[in-house]
């Protein structure tokens, strides 16, 4: 091959891999907008075209991938010290000699974006648009009722309450004649450290219905349900 010919191979070369070129940079620029656009495919149209719903979005993207990021890091960490407790003296070594221990790298945290969030409240009274004007006194009406209604009301126990004369109320529930003398009542400190006991005398079954009976038969005076 003489040097026209080599002279003239090299510009073609140089002519086909010029727009290959143009090509790449036209991509990496398509790429880099869309990166810098976050949103979902099914939000709302007025959401996709937010800028700083755009900027909450990449900061919870960013903060994630921070997150797993520090997690691995952890895991090294933890290595690291198994490996400086098996060999103490190797690992003084390392450090003398300033060599690579291999240690996470700090990682810098994603700032949360500047919102005016002011733009997004508002302190507009919306009860009276659209709803007739005598549904307004009628909530007035309402509202002094129930004040009044208060005010008339005996004091009650405040874990049994009767209600239509057969049933009662306790701690807001209704206890019904088949119910446990235990019904919807607190766990004293005994019984929480009893159970905690039990716990452990009764490890995990496949059926934990089973468990829960075993436990509730130890404790005598509550249902597997409690």
């Amino acid at each position: 091959m003489d040097a026209s010919s080599e002279t003239r191979l090299m510009e073609s070369t140089d002519g086909e891999n010029q727009p290959m070129e143009m090509d790449i940079s036209k991509v990496k620029a398509e790429i880099d907008e869309e990166i810098d656009t976050y949103y979902f495919e099914s939000d709302h149209v007025a959401l996709k075209g937010n800028a700083d719903y755009h900027a909450m979005l990449r900061t919870i993207a960013l903060l994630e991938a921070q997150r797993i990021q520090a997690i691995s890091d952890l895991d090294r960490l933890y290595k690291c010290r198994d490996d400086a407790l098996e060999d103490p003296i190797g690992f003084v070594d390392k450090l003398q000699r300033g060599e690579d221990l291999n240690l996470p790298k700090q990682q810098r945290i994603a700032e949360l974006p500047m919102i005016n969030w002011e733009k997004y409240t508002s302190t507009v009274d919306f009860t009276s648009l659209g709803i007739p004007k005598h549904l307004t006194r009628l909530k007035k009406q309402l509202v002094n009722g129930a004040a009044s209604t208060e005010n008339e009301q005996k004091p009650i126990n405040a874990n049994f309450q009767s209600f239509d004369g057969q049933s009662s109320l306790v701690r807001g529930r209704i206890k019904e004649e088949g119910k446990s003398a235990t019904f919807n009542q607190l766990w004293s400190i005994e019984e929480q450290k009893r159970l905690e006991d039990l716990l452990i005398t009764y490890p995990p079954e496949d059926v934990e219905a089973k468990r829960w009976q075993k436990i509730a038969t130890a404790i005598g005076n509550r249902t597997p349900q409690q």
